[in-house]
């Protein structure tokens, strides 16, 4: 039997691009710069890490107009196109979802600033109740209603069920039951 000899060949190297994918190049890398807009002004800035260092910023790159507002007030949105119609509208960028959404923002997007109203509450132990205005008012402006009719309770002794007094203009239950007590009793003490 004779004896075989295997010899080894030089292969040439296999290309690694055919047996595993490429790296995509990555199309949502974190923005460098984005913009920032209030009103018709714009800027452009590095992205804040935090909701509290835009409005920072914010404050710092428009001085003028919003040094003077409370951070709470600063509200910022970036526009999104919705559905297959294509439809813009406005999203509120929250202080939690700050940081996760900054990375993903696409280079100078605009996130535009925007002030809310500063709501500030003091109560006042002096201060008397809101008033409230009734249906019967000539300006027609009354939302509210003439209070319900107050429950009369007429329960006695002999444990009768207490009623409710009726509309304005119609007779009232009260006097209806005592009127035929009344002439019950009064027909009862004539025989």
């Amino acid at each position: 039997m004779g004896r075989t000899t295997l010899f080894k060949t030089p292969h040439p190297p296999i290309a690694s691009s055919s047996r595993s994918p490429k790296p995509k190049p990555k199309s949502n890398m974190s923005p460098d710069i984005i913009t920032f807009r209030w009103n018709d002004k714009m800027v452009y800035v590095p992205p804040p890490a935090s909701h509290q260092e835009a409005v920072d910023q914010a404050k710092e790159e428009f001085a003028e107009e919003l040094a003077g507002f409370d951070d709470q007030q600063f509200c910022f949105t970036v526009a999104v196109t919705i559905g297959e119609e294509k439809e813009k509208q406005t999203v509120n960028i929250s202080q939690r979802a700050w940081e996760t959404l900054m990375p993903r923002l696409k280079q100078y997007e605009i996130v535009n600033i925007s002030i809310r109203p500063l709501v500030v509450v003091h109560p006042s132990e002096d201060a008397p109740p809101p008033q409230y205005a009734f249906g019967d008012e000539k300006d027609g402006q009354s939302l509210s209603r003439q209070p319900s009719p107050a429950r009369l309770d007429t329960s006695s002794a002999s444990g009768s069920r207490s009623q409710t007094s009726s509309r304005p203009g119609s007779p009232n239950m009260r006097s209806r039951a005592m009127g035929w007590i009344e002439r019950r009793i009064g027909n009862n003490n004539d025989a």
